[in-house]
């Protein structure tokens, strides 16, 4: 009697052992079902027609001065809803930092010149400014060269540099014409009819 009580306990446990296990692979394989008990992480798209909003991995937050990727899309959006123009401005901007920051980039801002078919972002990278040079002829009769125009992160400590017509050490110079990013151009976007 004895050993059919324990063939039955036996069979018991193993019975519940293969219920939980299939209940468990069960849970399991319904929690990687996109469709079934799991919520899908909303993609949020521009309100200007660009599509999805590029991915921002936490590490890019600080550079926008946020908290989280919702506070950041909030931003643009806010600025949109106020004044397309601005809020256009906004997006290509951020949009154009992101993916500079993809490729390795690390912006600290961007400084924004024109508009229409000549606007134009300049991407603010440390120790890199973007200069207009001229030239003039010293009374000796040599030529030497001055800015006449200069943009960059930090310009102000080293701007003696260049209206003498050198380059900081540890700077890049860039042109205007160089340095210039078409935002969308450089996004491949079409151009928004606002």
């Amino acid at each position: 009697m004895h050993r059919k009580f324990y063939y039955f306990l036996a069979a018991l446990i193993i019975l519940l052992v293969a219920v939980g296990v299939f209940l468990f692979i069960d849970k399991d394989a319904n929690s990687r079902n996109k469709g079934i008990s799991v919520k899908q992480e909303e993609v949020r798209s521009s309100l200007l027609g660009f599509g999805p909003y590029p991915v921002v991995s936490d590490d890019m937050l600080d550079m926008f001065f946020v908290d989280t990727v919702d506070d950041l899309w909030n931003l643009v959006e806010s600025q949109i809803r106020k004044d397309k123009d601005t809020g256009l401005t906004w997006e290509l901007m951020v949009r154009v930092r992101i993916k500079l920051w993809n490729q390795g980039v690390v912006t600290r801002g961007v400084h924004l010149k024109g508009e229409g078919d000549t606007f134009r972002m300049y991407p603010y990278i440390e120790n890199m400014a973007y200069v207009e040079w001229a030239s003039k002829i010293e009374p000796n009769g040599n030529s030497s060269r001055y800015a006449v125009r200069k943009e960059g992160p930090g310009i102000e400590e080293v701007s003696h540099y260049f209206d003498r017509g050198e380059v900081p050490p540890g700077w890049t110079v860039k042109s205007f014409e160089d340095g210039a990013i078409d935002p969308y151009k450089f996004l491949n976007l079409k151009r928004s009819k606002l």
